[in-house]
């Protein structure tokens, strides 16, 4: 049993002990994602109930989270989902766990598809099926297929689109050697890996311990691979004036547009993160 505590003596306590991993503003963050998991309050809610005494189970499992989240875990993989465009969204080892600048790459998207739009849309290399689950929310007519080689990161996005009712087709495929039937598409869509593995050490541990390393990184001889694969595909399977949406390396924004543009597409628009680097690229197909 322990000394029965407050709210806020709890958040102290967290913050106290997670401190050597984290900065202050994580800290926090951490605190209010935990709290919210365990009592589904709000920074409000907290506010107003912070000298309240808390239960004995939320108190052994904040325990047990500060404990994973000192062994370097990942916060995602510690509670088993994430949020993701005000989804909550299953996550494990197997995917990866969705960024903001993913979210943005959505926002992108739907500023191009009006809430009527019926649209074929293919999500490439889906994962958890973030993307595809995202639009699919917010544009329901739209007909989308969720591909990617890994069946057990396949196995999370049906669990994702079931528990949210949302009529995704998922298909386990190769991109690089497609071998399934897909019909003629409007929009293709993707985060495919993008760093190249010389940068495997510069990204945070947590990342690189935690997370698939086939969904993040391509060889060095050729960073731009899962690109031109794709680019095959829509040769084949984007109709004319379709159109696609990529999240690719801040650092091969001008090699990305030169590819594209020698796949004969125009209108060609490299995008900027919210961070100011170049983040994402839209195309439309001219044959």
């Amino acid at each position: 049993m322990h000394a029965l505590k407050t709210y806020s003596e709890l958040k102290q306590l967290f913050m106290k002990k997670v401190a050597n991993h984290y900065s202050f503003r994580e800290q926090e963050q951490l605190f209010f994602w935990v709290l919210f998991h365990l009592t589904k309050w709000s920074k409000v809610d907290f506010s107003m109930h912070r000298n309240n005494l808390v239960k004995e189970h939320y108190f052994e499992r904040c325990l047990y989270i500060i404990e994973q989240l000192n062994l370097g875990k990942p916060i995602q993989h510690i509670l088993g989902f994430t949020s993701f465009y005000e989804l909550d969204l299953k996550v494990n080892n197997n995917t990866l766990i969705p960024r903001p600048e993913t979210e943005e790459l959505v926002s992108y998207v739907l500023e191009d598809i009006n809430p009527k739009d019926v649209f074929n849309v293919i999500d490439i290399g889906t994962g958890s099926g973030c993307i595809a689950l995202a639009l699919k929310q917010q544009r329901e007519f739209i007909n989308i297929i969720g591909v990617d080689v890994s069946d057990k990161a396949l196995e999370v996005a049906k669990f994702n689109a079931e528990k949210l009712k949302l009529d995704i087709r998922y298909i386990m495929d190769d991109i690089t050697r497609p071998n399934k039937k897909y019909p003629q598409l409007d929009y293709v869509i993707s985060n495919p890996p993008y760093i190249p593995q010389s940068e495997l050490n510069s990204i945070s541990t947590v990342v690189r311990n935690h997370e698939p390393h086939l969904a993040l990184f391509v060889h060095d001889n050729d960073p731009l691979f899962f690109y031109k694969s794709i680019l095959a595909f829509c040769h084949l399977k984007l109709k004319n004036r379709g159109k696609i949406f990529f999240e690719i390396h801040e650092d091969f924004g001008d090699e990305m547009v030169n590819l594209i543009s020698d796949n004969h597409y125009s209108n060609i628009e490299l995008k900027k993160d919210l961070q100011g680097k170049n983040r994402f690229i839209k195309a439309i197909k001219f044959e």
